[in-house]
């Protein structure tokens, strides 16, 4: 895959506006939602994602979660 591909699955992904994630640690498994607006969700480096996280119902927490 060329970098195109890399510029065009970043557009996608900062495009969402829902997106899950999920984490596993032995026997236990965790899938979180996230929805707003497009935008939340950015390629921060070659194997990084970004998204904005938020306390409860819709108050902003510092800094952003990082997958």
């Amino acid at each position: 895959m060329g970098d195109d591909c890399c510029v065009g699955l970043a557009a996608f992904l900062a495009g969402l506006d829902m997106f899950f994630f999920a984490t596993a640690t032995a026997g236990q498994l965790y899938v979180r939602d996230r929805g707003g607006a497009p935008g939340q969700l950015e390629v921060i480096g070659d194997r990084a994602l970004g998204f904005s996280d938020f306390a409860g119902v819709g108050r902003p927490s510092p800094g952003w979660g990082c997958l």
